[in-house]
């Protein structure tokens, strides 16, 4: 299944990103994409960050904060977010990984 994604339409709604690793322009795109997916449909994240895996530098972990949720919540942007970047797995051969975090703005 090969998707389109548009990139024109990524809104990343404000929200803080924090890099901290190399990517180049396709993986930010597409890590842009899974947070304005996610935030689209779960307004209350609130920042992101990117970083390599520790086990696996060559992958993106994508960790959201979110606030003022519900581990039930939590549980459904982790489960809405492995779908999506599962998509993007198999159709641009990109691995990432998405964590939600709950209050925790040290992070960013």
């Amino acid at each position: 299944m090969i998707r389109t994604i548009d990139f024109d339409t990524i809104n990343l709604g404000g929200i803080p990103i924090t890099v901290k690793m190399d990517l180049n322009s396709k993986q930010r795109e597409l890590a842009d994409y899974v947070v304005s997916e996610l935030h689209r449909r779960y307004p209350q994240i609130h920042a992101a960050v990117y970083e390599p895996v520790p086990t696996y530098s060559d992958y993106l972990q994508i960790d959201i904060l979110v606030e003022d949720t519900d581990e039930d919540t939590i549980i459904e942007i982790r489960t809405a977010g492995a779908d999506i970047v599962s998509d993007i797995l198999v159709d641009y051969g990109y691995m990432m990984l998405v964590g939600v975090y709950a209050n925790q703005p040290e992070l960013v």
